[in-house]
């Protein structure tokens, strides 16, 4: 059975790449369509751009992800695959609701199916796919599990062509079963903190979306400052998204990533909370965004 590391560009996944090398590492971009949100750095155009063999805007996330991705490999001596995906407008524009916690379609769409794509296109039979999940994280690991079948592996419908009348055509293929080599060792984070503490590759303070909904609104607060125009892309797309009308002629005004306000709430609040105080908070650094 091959193994694939599922690389996010955090510590943890970072260490599991570096420690549990195996025959694939993954990783999936998020991209957005936010011009003002464009790297500041050209190099780092031209390197995304060699990696996914398209034009390249802008993503959501913190961009030092892509000196990590580089540094890490230079470090291990290993290769990271990125997979081929669709935009977070894409999916957005797909779904037509905004994702919360509750509508995750945001993970399933723009890195579970599409590795499990690559998984069926390229390799064709089930994979061992290491998942980061640290000592400690019971619960992550549960809720991982909880996607596999009786005999322990996960199965995705992915699409496989087209009906006649232009639908698309689905199958279900069964393509990996989850591992957690650091959960089961018991390697907890301040392992992990402390062996990147010295070595050559740059990390950014939070991993993924910068505007995360699984982020605390305090956290999202001071996101915002730090990445305006990557923060405000997600504003955006949730006032559209609140004003949109339902069939029955009733505006979608719940239709927020969060119940416990709006994100443009959260950018506007005044807070003298800074990064630093903000030890401790997820930062969904395990790949697969966290699952």
């Amino acid at each position: 059975m091959k193994t694939i590391n599922s690389v996010s560009g955090g510590q943890t996944s970072a260490y599991l790449m570096k420690h549990y090398p195996a025959d694939y590492n993954l990783f999936a971009l998020v991209r957005i369509n936010a011009p003002e949100a464009a790297p500041k750095d050209p190099w780092i155009k031209k390197y995304v751009e060699s990696k996914i063999d398209a034009e390249f805007i802008a993503t959501a996330e913190d961009d030092t992800i892509f000196y990590t991705l580089s540094d890490l490999e230079q470090f291990t001596g290993q290769k990271i695959t990125w997979v081929d995906n669709p935009s977070f407008d894409e999916v957005m524009a797909k779904n037509g609701l905004l994702p919360s916690a509750i509508r995750r379609f945001c993970t399933a769409e723009m890195k579970v199916k599409p590795i499990a794509q690559w998984v069926v296109q390229n390799i064709g039979q089930p994979v061992e796919m290491r998942l980061g999940f640290r000592g400690g994280e019971e619960r992550r690991v549960l809720r991982a599990m909880e996607a596999h079948d009786e005999r322990g592996y996960r199965a995705e419908k992915l699409p496989v062509g087209k009906h006649k009348n232009g639908n698309t055509k689905w199958q279900t293929f069964t393509y990996a079963k989850n591992t957690f080599p650091l959960f089961d060792k018991g390697i907890f984070k301040d392992t992990i903190v402390e062996y990147w503490r010295d070595k050559q590759v740059r990390f950014a303070e939070r991993n993924n979306c910068v505007a995360c909904f699984h982020r605390n609104p305090v956290l999202l607060n001071l996101m915002a400052k730090k990445h305006p125009d990557k923060y405000d892309w997600f504003v955006k797309h949730e006032e559209e998204g609140r004003q949109k009308v339902a069939k029955n002629g009733k505006t979608l005004n719940w239709n927020t990533y969060r119940r416990d306000g709006t994100f443009k709430d959260f950018r506007d609040h005044k807070t003298q909370i800074s990064m630093e105080d903000l030890e401790g908070f997820t930062d969904c650094d395990s790949g697969y965004c966290g699952l």
